[in-house]
């Protein structure tokens, strides 16, 4: 099992464990660090996209004016349990789920290979859907769920729709969908991608 997961996501990641890049203190939406992130997380988003993961527990947030870190507790339908930290930045008025992590230790993602074939591009639309789309990233922040639950995954051709249902905070329980875009590189392998969570 990956240690990277990767929401990116998200989901969420792409709810997904992983080891997030070192970021700078002004921090801001960059397509290249988060494909680096995906690409080192494939094992685990993968892990989610093939609905292997059942569930996820998010703890109380420690915030700062641009970022956020909360403990996270992730089961698998295999039994076995991942402790890792869910880290958000704020870039403006937005905040963006940017890694979850196995571990509090920060490692550089900058030597990671992109996949041949595949261009930074495809994560374009993680960016600016989570740009449109706060109520994930602010119930973090605010406690408005902790349980997360998911419910089933499905696939159509280049797509992954995961379903969840949030709870376990101070407001209602509500359904939410992951969504995740497949790529294949020129060496015939499949490279999932977070594409938007709502």
């Amino acid at each position: 099992m990956s240690n990277r997961l990767v929401l990116a996501t998200l989901v969420v990641a792409s709810l997904l464990l992983g080891t997030p890049a070192v970021a700078s203190a002004a921090w801001k939406p960059s397509y290249r660090e988060l494909y680096r992130e995906m690409v080192a997380s494939q094992k685990t988003i993968t892990a989610l996209v093939d609905n292997q993961i059942a569930s996820m527990y998010i703890g109380h947030p420690r915030k700062t004016r641009t970022s956020a870190t909360a403990p996270v507790l992730v089961r698998f339908r295999d039994g076995t349990r991942l402790n890792g930290t869910l880290l958000l930045r704020k870039y403006g008025s937005r905040w963006y789920v940017y890694s979850i992590t196995a571990g509090a230790v920060a490692r550089n993602v900058a030597s990671v290979a992109s996949p041949p074939g595949v261009p930074v591009s495809v994560v374009g639309t993680c960016v600016s859907q989570q740009a449109a789309n706060q109520s994930f990233a602010l119930g973090v922040l605010y406690g408005r769920f902790h349980q997360i639950d998911i419910t089933s995954v499905s696939k159509n051709w280049g797509t992954a729709s995961i379903r969840m249902r949030l709870s376990g905070g101070s407001s209602r329980k509500r359904n939410a969908t992951m969504t995740c875009l497949s790529r294949v590189g020129t060496n015939g392998k499949t490279y999932w991608f977070l594409a938007k969570l709502k």
